[in-house]
């Protein structure tokens, strides 16, 4: 009888080392430290499937409806696991279940897949709760390797203040609005806005009183919202976005504001209600005929800046080409009628006529450009020159008014130089 007792004590004591050894080799503290571990095939009593199991902390205490985060997570060899659970419920809790996980981890060396559960509970009621958490099944290769038996959560909720409304959202909220781009809008066109919460309220709460804010009035309508829920990185921290579609249209030609929301909040870390506003800008709403008429009037604007520019720039080419050209005349130029002929070219590329006297060349040059009228002397001695028969130095006249082309046309240097 003592031999028989003896025996089943050791081979308890043998199944309780093995569930051990399917534990993780880093230790679990708080409640999940009550966890068991059971294995159920052969190859996980001998080892071979090992479950590094680990869990993220776990809050003791929280304000009546504040998101409580349960998540377990379950590191494997097998990257084609699952985990297996049933839904949860229990009075006064509202259970809400994290989608399933898995991400790889590096454990002792060894690259390991870790499922995640989990759960975000808002209690409903104050005091003492226990939550109570179901069995685990670890599924591999087709069979249920492990069961994993969870501890019960033993939580004390706090009653919210009494200036806090029991349907106002406990815990941080983001709000992100995408607007219309622009200033303007089309008066009578459906246009959207489209507003995202980001919090760890229940689905469907964050968003409480918020909508209310959009009243229609006489310049802008508001429609009934869509609505829908976005998971946010997989429910990490327990935070989900609930994104509002809203329709609205300008009813007036002029200035169509819209509201400035009001986001509020409780803030269980500071107890506090938390306040929040986001304007959503002001637009100007005009009709369709005027808004085509302004395009209109705008394209018909670029074009008239466009032909002008167009304009200035065929100008300035051809006034370079027409020094240019007198340039290279200067440049052959061997008899001062020679050098005559290349002034001509200077006054068809000032838009002047081309049978100027040297005299009518020079009021015009000097009363266009008095800065360069030091060539004043250069073309009388020319002028002399073709109708006084007084010679002078060509390559000295020459000289003057190839600098005279340089200083109008700076460019022109370079066609010198080559």
């Amino acid at each position: 009888m003592v031999r028989r007792v003896l025996a089943q004590w050791w081979l308890w004591l043998w199944l309780a080392l093995l569930s051990a050894s399917a534990l993780a080799e880093e230790p679990v503290a708080g409640p999940w430290a009550e966890m068991r571990v059971e294995a159920l095939t052969p190859a996980a009593r001998d080892g071979r499937h090992v479950l590094h199991v680990r869990g993220e902390p776990v809050a003791t205490d929280a304000w009546f409806n504040q998101p409580v985060r349960l998540v377990l997570w379950i590191g494997s060899d097998s990257p084609y696991a699952s985990l297996e659970t049933a839904a949860i419920q229990q009075a006064g809790v509202e259970v809400v279940e994290l989608p399933a996980m898995r991400q790889p981890r590096e454990v002792a060396g060894t690259t390991l897949t870790e499922y995640r559960v989990g759960w975000v509970f808002y209690p409903r009621v104050t005091g003492l709760v226990e939550l109570e958490l179901p069995t685990l099944r670890f599924r591999r290769d087709g069979l249920v390797t492990h069961r994993i038996e969870l501890p019960r959560i033993r939580l004390q909720v706090r009653p919210l203040p009494r200036f806090v409304p029991p349907t106002l959202p406990i815990g941080p909220l983001a709000l992100e609005v995408e607007a219309p781009q622009g200033m303007l809008l089309t008066r009578g066109k459906l246009e959207f806005l489209r507003l995202r919460i980001l919090g760890e309220a229940p689905p469907g709460q964050s968003l409480s009183g918020l909508l209310r804010q959009f009243r229609s009035d006489d310049r802008v309508t508001f429609y009934p919202p869509r609505e829908h829920t976005q998971e946010e990185g997989g429910w990490r921290g327990g935070r989900h976005a609930t994104v509002y579609e809203i329709p609205f249209a300008s009813r007036v030609t002029g200035v169509a504001p819209l509201p400035v929301l009001r986001l509020q909040y409780f803030d269980p870390g500071t107890g506090k209600l938390v306040t929040r506003h986001q304007a959503l800008g002001r637009y100007l709403s005009l009709p369709r005929w005027l808004l085509w008429a302004g395009m209109l009037l705008l394209t018909l604007g670029v074009g008239l800046l466009l032909r002008a520019l167009y304009r200035g720039f065929a100008r300035r080419l051809r006034t370079w080409r027409g020094y240019r050209t007198a340039l290279r005349g200067l440049q052959r130029a061997q008899t001062p009628v020679e050098l005559k002929d290349a002034l001509m070219e200077i006054s068809a590329a000032e838009a002047w006529p081309r049978n100027l006297t040297l005299a009518a060349w020079q009021r015009h040059w000097t009363g266009r450009y008095p800065r360069l009228a030091w060539i004043a002397d250069d073309i009388q001695r020319l002028q002399a020159w073709c109708y006084g028969g007084r010679e002078a130095s060509l390559d000295e006249i020459r000289q003057s008014l190839v600098g005279l082309c340089q200083r109008r046309m700076p460019l022109l240097r370079f066609s010198l130089s080559r």
